[in-house]
């Protein structure tokens, strides 16, 4: 019953985070898009992560691809994650940049990297992460797929640890979401107003 609530919960605030989003003009937005290239080199250490995953940006979400730009000129290896099917983690490739190396998913409109004997799976020492909203405990509210928490697990079960990063608009704000025993807080949240440590 709980866990019903709780679902229906996040459902509500997936449309209420999805309608705030939207609702940011489109010029403020990519203003942001170049001022928190600054927050996020500040306080997440890429100089020593050799393999960071972005995203590519999909239905409003901050737009992370200068920021991909300026990590990429400084040697970082860019990874996107790529959908295998349903209920199965992400696997992780590198992006060269060049959008022709991209393929759309089967299972959502997102793009990806297309998967190769020449481009395998790898493992990414930073993950970037796209939201809805996120709290004071550093919990995130995603689509409702479970993706990420999916594949944070199989990462920590494998012994990796990669430092979860949450990035998104400060008006993403929640005090509090609910949260459920499958769900794994962020470790760095970066806005466009401030960063927050919840490590």
């Amino acid at each position: 019953m709980n866990n019903q609530r709780s679902t229906h919960s996040k459902s509500h605030l997936r449309k209420e985070y999805s309608a705030i989003r939207k609702a940011i003009p489109t010029a403020k937005a990519t203003q942001i898009s170049h001022t928190i290239i600054d927050l996020f080199t500040t306080h997440v250490p890429y100089e020593s992560s050799k393999n960071i995953s972005l995203y590519h940006p999909f239905s409003h979400e901050l737009d992370v691809l200068p920021l991909i730009k300026q990590l990429h000129q400084y040697g970082c290896n860019i990874l996107l994650p790529c959908i295998v099917a349903k209920q199965t983690p992400l696997t992780f490739h590198q992006w060269d940049l060049q959008e022709e190396s991209l393929e759309t998913s089967s299972l959502y409109d997102i793009k990806q990297p297309i998967a190769s004997e020449h481009n395998g799976a790898r493992i990414p020492d930073v993950m970037v992460l796209p939201l809805l909203a996120f709290d004071q405990h550093g919990y995130r509210l995603g689509y409702g797929g479970g993706f990420y928490d999916r594949t944070i697990d199989h990462l920590y079960s494998k012994g990796h640890r990669p430092l979860i990063v949450g990035i998104g608009y400060n008006s993403q704000y929640a005090e509090k979401l609910p949260i459920e025993p499958s769900d794994h807080p962020l470790d760095i949240m970066i806005t466009d107003k401030k960063w927050f440590d919840f490590r």
